[in-house]
């Protein structure tokens, strides 16, 4: 019985682990990337650098761990019941990260989620038929600790995090009395507005070209 259960406490570590590989690749990774290319997203919403780092670690390893916990009550009803949670979890894990990797393709969802649904079940059938799927995802356990570290360390959200010098605001004189006005645009990118020359299109947005011929 002892043997049994350290055998079903190993099984439930290594599945706890190739949920967690599927899902920062289908979710936490795509998630990171994006919100790793925008700091003002935080800095807008005056997140310190423990919130950021609450963020990025909650999201890698908090919804395995749930989904991990939720197989361990599956496992008290049975053991069947427990693997057949498991692989549903890593077929739709598995699609999701297609649905990744086919979204930019150009193809409409009517096609895109049919074929995600189809390959996430061939790769449920594969990890349970094969030894290789499974120990390919052993190998790429680590893959969310290096996901988390490329956020917090590497990419440009990674200045918001590391320990610096606070900012102190100085004493500035600015001679003369001329107003100044500054408008911010929440969703709109100033790309948008510009022609080929980089200049604002004043055909398209000609109270846009005044504004910036007179500013």
């Amino acid at each position: 019985m002892a043997a049994e259960s350290r055998g079903g406490g190993r099984e439930l570590l290594l599945a706890g682990l190739h949920l967690g590989v599927l899902w920062s690749f289908a979710i936490a990774q795509p998630l990171l990337d994006l919100l790793g290319d925008a700091p003002e997203f935080f800095v807008a919403r005056e997140n310190t650098r423990w919130d950021i780092v609450l963020l990025a670690v909650g999201l890698t390893l908090v919804p395995p761990l749930l989904l991990t916990g939720a197989e361990a009550l599956a496992g008290l009803v049975s053991r069947a019941f427990r693997r057949g949670l498991h692989l549903a979890l890593v077929g739709l894990l598995a699609a999701v990260f297609v649905l990744q990797l086919l979204k930019d393709t150009g193809g409409t969802a009517a096609l895109l989620i049919p074929v995600s649904a189809l390959l996430g079940a061939l790769t449920a059938a594969a990890y349970a038929r094969t030894a290789a799927a499974p120990m390919a995802l052993t190998v790429l356990s680590p893959a969310p600790l290096v996901f988390l570290a490329l956020f917090l360390l590497v990419s440009p959200v990674s200045r918001l995090v590391r320990p610096g010098q606070d900012v102190e605001a100085s004493d500035v004189a600015i001679p003369g009395q001329t107003p100044i006005v500054m408008i911010l645009y929440d969703e709109l990118s100033g790309t948008a507005l510009m022609g080929r020359d980089g200049r604002v299109n004043s055909s398209l947005f000609p109270n846009f070209a005044k504004l910036a011929g007179t500013s």
